[in-house]
């Protein structure tokens, strides 16, 4: 068998971590991307790896396109009131934004 599986697709999780090219911001963005499938509930008893709820996540966006996008917003509205809670600055939403930007764009899933 070859090293290459031309019909094998990637995993969602290894695609997004492969296109963090530094460690310090690959940490990050995997505690982000993280932080966001906990909030929006894939895998409340904490029993699978970032992989598995990784892949839950992109099985379901592919699915359900338009819940992907209600989603998103969602997470973003309720880190958005975070901010002006001043629980977390400006910042911090733009790097949620990034990571979940580079997720969708390097596993085909379009969010306008």
């Amino acid at each position: 068998m070859s090293y290459l599986d031309v019909g094998k697709q990637s995993e969602p999780y290894d695609l997004f971590v492969f296109a963090i090219n530094a460690e310090q911001t690959r940490e990050k963005y995997i505690t982000r991307m993280k932080k966001f499938l906990e909030t929006i509930g894939i895998d409340q008893e904490k029993k699978l790896t970032i992989q598995e709820r990784c892949k839950v996540f992109t099985d379901k966006a592919r699915t359900e396109k338009e819940g992907l996008v209600s989603v998103i917003i969602q997470f973003l509205q309720y880190q958005k009131s975070r901010v002006s809670n001043k629980e977390i600055t400006g910042l911090t939403l733009r790097n949620y934004v990034k990571v979940l930007k580079l997720f969708c764009e390097m596993n085909d899933l379009l969010v306008p």
